[in-house]
């Protein structure tokens, strides 16, 4: 079970000078997002990746790249030893500056290579506190350019202004998700066409609005099944606190998701 499954925004590791890399043991994390990029890598172990709706399991070496924004999830069967480095905002002004239309790929398969990019990364675990900034920047300069090297850039890019507004979308949507949302409910509340609002949040989460929310609401099913708070109630009751309508939704969600989360997870 992933030791965080309530979908949040990270709002205490949001910020532009967040430079953090750490490596351990986990049992996986839940959905969650912020403006930081993030390199995740397993070292030992098996971890099923979520970003943005798109899901693949990493083995030993192999790393993952979530860019600013999206949302991604971690799960595992068995506890795994990863490790992951935090980059924030401040530090991808390079580049951003060339690569305006273009974010780092993420999924990063070549174990071979990829050593060097943790050798990177992991000299970082007990020096990290002790750097410039102007040594901070030179380090994710050239990690980004190794990444770029190897693997290229997909299409995208960076735009504070449109990270910011709908930044404020995912969080609404996480505060009010036992709700019946809509996407024209979403457009009034943030004065906004509902087509617009579509095509932008769409790059974010990865899926449509209702499976979004859906799977949110599944996510926090499975939390409170194993919360002791919850123990007196019904599988039933505990839809209906998430927001489900009907069982057959519920279900239908589940299959969805069975292959991200633990069997053992399922209702």
């Amino acid at each position: 079970m992933p030791k965080n499954t309530e979908i949040q925004y990270e709002a205490e590791r949001d910020f532009a000078t967040r430079f953090v890399a750490e490596q351990y043991i986990t049992n996986g994390y839940g959905s969650h997002f912020h403006r930081n990029l993030e390199i995740y890598g397993v070292v030992d172990g098996e971890v099923l990746v979520s970003i943005a709706g798109d899901k693949r399991v990493l083995t030993n070496g192999q790393i993952a790249v979530v860019n600013c924004m999206e949302v991604h999830e971690y799960s595992v069967s068995k506890e795994a030893e990863i490790f992951y480095f935090h980059i924030g905002t401040a530090y991808l002004s390079t580049f951003i500056s060339l690569n305006k239309y273009s974010l780092l790929p993420h999924w990063l398969l070549d174990t071979e290579y990829n050593k060097k990019l943790y050798e990177e990364i992991s000299k970082l675990f007990n020096i990290q506190d002790t750097l410039s900034e102007l040594k901070k920047f030179g380090i994710a300069t050239n990690l980004f350019a190794d990444i770029v090297d190897r693997y290229g850039v997909i299409s995208g890019g960076y735009n504070n202004k449109s990270h910011e507004f709908i930044e404020k979308v995912i969080q609404y949507i996480y505060e009010h998700y036992t709700e019946d949302i809509t996407l024209k409910k979403l457009a009034d509340v943030f004065c906004i066409e509902p087509k617009f609002l579509s095509y932008n949040l769409s790059g974010y989460i990865g899926t449509d609005l209702r499976a979004f929310i859906n799977d949110i609401r599944y996510g926090k099913a499975l939390q409170m099944m194993y919360s002791p708070e919850m123990r007196g109630k019904t599988k039933k009751e505990i839809m209906a606190l998430c927001g489900f309508k009907n069982e057959r939704t519920f279900y239908y969600v589940n299959k969805r998701n069975s292959k991200f989360y633990n069997s053992d997870d399922k209702l």
